[in-house]
């Protein structure tokens, strides 16, 4: 609050969660970074190209059921691959395994329930499986036959980077 911001942003579904329901901060908006990406680039602040990658994307438990943060993430995605749903998604999203909240499995149940969440992500065979949160990202990577990227790499990886031109030498000499 003291430092005059007027836009939280965190990558962190728990943290959006906990920051936007928990802690009040008038005159504070918390985004996600899904939700903050797809305004920059909705209002032209980055350019961004399309590809032919396939991927599909994950529903962190936290930012969907949590928080219900489901279209901003598909959308932004779709500006820059072709996304493809797996049959578990939304509200139906399966969890990762990795939760920090479900403190009750043991790491053998947690990677039986990541193994199985991939075998059902990766059933439309994607090029790529991508999530919107770092956990879930780790926990898939740590297993997945496709590369495993949080959707900011993706937007990143899709940057226009327009070239700022070279100032002739002797303009530089004259300063």
């Amino acid at each position: 609050k003291s430092s005059g911001a007027h836009t939280f942003v965190t990558s962190c579904p728990i943290c959006f969660k906990v920051f936007r329901e928990e802690y009040k901060l008038p005159g504070v908006e918390v985004l996600h970074h899904s939700q903050y990406l797809l305004r920059l680039i909705d209002n032209g602040k980055i350019l961004v190209q399309p590809g032919s990658v396939t991927a599909v994307y994950h529903d962190p438990c936290e930012l969907g059921r949590g928080s219900g943060v489901y279209d901003e993430p598909r959308l932004l995605l779709n500006k820059v691959l072709k996304l493809r749903e797996a049959n578990e998604n939304r509200e139906h999203s399966l969890c990762c395994g990795g939760s920090i909240g479900d403190l009750a499995m043991n790491s053998k149940e947690r990677t039986i329930v990541r193994n199985e969440a991939l075998k059902i992500l990766l059933e439309p065979e994607p090029d790529m499986l991508v999530t919107a949160c770092p956990l879930c990202k780790k926990t898939f990577d740590n297993d997945s036959d496709v590369p495993v990227k949080d959707l900011a790499e993706v937007i990143a990886d899709s940057l226009i980077i327009e070239k700022v031109p070279k100032v002739p030498q002797q303009m530089v000499e004259a300063d």
